[in-house]
């Protein structure tokens, strides 16, 4: 009976889909470009920001958000050291596309660098009358001159590709041999000076469902792309495939090409000299961490059986790629998570966080081969990033920052000493900002962590007004760091920041994250509305006087929280959300989070999904907050088409809202700082003029 059951809702389901979508009267708005749905869009705009920017608060939030955004003292980010040279891309309100440029180290570590100029994207994008957006620089090693610039309409994923020179500041034309692929989603890598993989848009048959590159090629310098060689082919229903080409500091290529089967399972192979694949025995889930002796560095996303032993998932381990040996590098307690592993000349860096708190090792192996670790002392609790390595030192830069603390830019010596470089200057007055770690229980029993930040004396007073801010998903930690923008723009007024550590992220590790897949992705949500009935109960704030905020899948989760619980929150800033769970497979590249959400095709995934998918669960006479949704006309990863459906079937049911599409800014919903300052002083606008003590 249950396999006619389940034969019956394989018929059944697909109709059900069809059905909504004959039934959505909103499809309409899907069609980015269609003058209809841009007039709606311009509409909304119009009444919006007609409102927000009328607030007589707007104007000054703008202004320091810019002054924040603009400021010549920030510390300017390493993007890359080729030898003597220190090279950074900087954007300023003269320049809000970028200036990449360069100086040399020792100039780098003077107050007053003296920059010299490579490319200037704003004066590019004006000769080539182009909305230019910076994308990526890929150099070739060792001499990091000939270059593969990749570049945006808009802020887009989908990008044009470009051979620059750097010795020259030219780009090097097609007809004279040089690299060059339309508008795609593509990946280059280097293979040497004459070749590279590549994997793009070959034409019809070439994407796959997620509507990313399927076939990896290798392609000559000054041959058309239609000769290009085919070398690894992924399914249809793969999500996409790359090619990492590792150089190390004696010369040796490595190059690894693979396929991601789901968002998180991939198949490895190791390219040989003559041309072959050679299967790789990796777990089909896990994290590279670059390359170091011959050995790979993975963090293993899953329990792993190899060679009659269990390695547990979390642990970071070595797998030498000539014996196939494995070696155990570190296995976090389970307070901890390893975050984005790193490698120097000799080492490896490893940052941690212990139980949301940043902490960082060094490890070497010894004459046994076996891993030996010492903890680098950090000046104080916070959280950290490494800025910077390379292959040819076992220096490096590490950046250490908490909500009250600039961010402080760090050379590490090969024997771990800290010497403060540069320091991002105080955009807030924090001298009464307080930060408290606070753990919440969700409904099945769980403690869910999350820190509040504010001044000491509006804490004592109690019941302020509170912004909360989640995530919840793909393994990404939220970590309490320095804004000047939170600082200046609400910290500074009175009101309260409350940042969830929620199921679904990486805070401590694959299980966390693990525990809100899929069929368990209630228990994220679960957990944010326990964090604010602590926030609530413990008299941080009120109902009326709590906001919430997230982006893309924390967007989504902004969506769940006010269909389920309207009763907790009085604000909501939803940026480039998803929204449509029944059909965000449907619009691209939606397929490829299937290993996060589910699969609305099949019948167990469709059940949870409508569940909670907040377009379907969004109803008529009931009380919502006055939501404010953000979203980019140039957001190929998470179609506008979510916020913008959302907001129509709000305003069919006669609910108050706020609605601001970009037409530039891709899923980061603004590229240059002007338009980040814009609109920062949007949300912090709605969020004072609905939240007001």
């Amino acid at each position: 009976m249950r396999k006619w059951l389940y034969f019956l809702f394989l018929l059944i389901v697909p109709v059900f889909i069809i059905f909504a979508q004959e039934g959505d009267p909103f499809l309409w708005l899907e069609k980015v470009d269609d003058e209809q749905a841009l007039n709606w869009v311009r509409e909304q705009n119009e009444r919006s920001l007609g409102e927000l920017k009328s607030d007589p608060r707007y104007s000054q939030l703008e202004k320091e958000a810019i002054e924040i955004y603009t400021s010549k003292d920030r510390i300017p980010e390493i993007y890359g050291v080729d030898g003597k040279w220190v090279y950074n891309l900087w954007k300023d309100e003269e320049n809000p596309r970028g200036i990449f440029r360069r100086t040399t180290r020792n100039s780098y570590h003077s107050d007053f660098p003296n920059w010299e100029t490579i490319i200037d994207l704003d004066q590019l994008a004006k000769e080539e009358e182009k909305n230019w957006v910076w994308g990526d620089l890929n150099c070739l090693p060792p001499k990091e001159d000939f270059c593969l610039l990749s570049l945006s309409d808009g802020g887009k994923d989908a990008k044009i590709v470009r051979e620059f020179r750097i010795s020259s500041r030219s780009f090097i034309n097609q007809k004279n041999g040089g690299f060059y692929l339309p508008e795609a989603k593509s990946h280059v890598s280097w293979f040497d000076e004459d070749t590279v993989f590549v994997t793009t848009d070959f034409g019809e048959g070439s994407l796959t469902e997620s509507k990313y590159p399927r076939i990896i090629k290798m392609w000559k310098r000054g041959t058309p792309l239609s000769e290009a060689k085919t070398i690894l082919e992924g399914k249809l229903s793969d999500v996409s495939v790359w090619s990492w080409v590792d150089i190390d500091s004696h010369g040796k290529r490595i190059v690894i090409l693979g396929k991601n089967v789901t968002f998180y399972d991939s198949e490895q192979f190791l390219f040989l000299e003559n041309g072959s694949l050679k299967p790789l025995p990796l777990p089909s889930q896990y994290q590279s961490n670059g390359i170091l002796n011959n050995q790979i560095i993975l963090t293993l996303q899953q329990d792993w059986e190899y060679q009659g032993r269990t390695w547990p998932m979390g642990d970071l381990v070595s797998f030498d790629l000539e014996t196939e040996m494995v070696r155990l590098i570190y296995h976090p307690s389970d307070s901890e998570s390893v975050r984005k592993v790193q490698t120097t000349k000799n080492t490896v860096l490893v940052p941690l966080l212990d139980n949301v708190v940043g902490k960082v090792k060094r490890f070497r192996q010894n004459r046994l081969e076996d891993w030996i670790g010492e903890e680098i002392h950090l000046p104080g609790i916070g959280s950290i990033s490494i800025a910077y390595t390379d292959d040819k030192s076992d220096e490096f830069f590490l950046l250490f920052e908490n909500p009250t603390t600039p961010d402080t830019l760090y050379h590490v010596s090969k024997k771990n000493k800290l010497t403060a470089w540069k320091q991002l200057p105080a955009f807030y007055d924090s001298s009464d900002v307080v930060v408290e770690q606070r753990w919440a229980t969700s409904k099945d029993g769980t403690r869910v962590p999350y820190f509040v930040v504010a001044k000491k004396s509006v804490l004592e007073s109690g019941s302020a007004s509170t912004l909360l801010y989640g995530y919840g998903g793909f393994r990404i930690a939220m970590e309490a760091s320095y804004s000047g923008i939170i600082g200046k723009l609400w910290l500074e007024r009175g009101g309260i920041y409350a940042l969830a550590n929620i199921r679904g992220g990486g805070e401590f590790g694959p299980l966390w994250h693990k525990a809100a897949l899929k069929h368990d992705r209630q228990k994220a949500y679960d957990d944010f509305h326990a964090i604010a009935e602590a926030l609530i109960y413990d008299k941080v704030t009120t109902s009326r006087q709590l906001g919430i905020e997230g982006g893309s899948n924390g967007g989504l989760l902004m969506g769940v929280a006010f269909t389920q619980r309207p009763d907790l929150y009085h604000a909501v800033v939803c940026q480039v959300p998803l929204l449509d769970m029944l059909r965000y497979h449907e619009l691209p590249p939606g397929a490829s989070w299937i290993g996060e959400y589910g699969d609305p095709r099949i019948q167990e995934d469709y059940e949870v999904l409508a569940s909670y998918s907040p377009y379907q669960n969004l109803f008529s006479e009931r009380h919502y907050p006055k939501v404010f949704f953000i979203t980019s006309s140039k957001d190929d990863r998470v179609h506008p088409a979510h916020a913008r459906k959302m907001a129509a079937k709000m305003e069919s049911f006669g609910y108050p809202f706020f609605y601001y599409e970009n037409v530039d800014g891709g899923h980061g919903a603004g590229k240059n700082p002007l338009e980040k300052a814009r609109r920062n002083a949007l949300e912090y606008t709605y969020l004072w003029k609905m939240l007001k003590n």
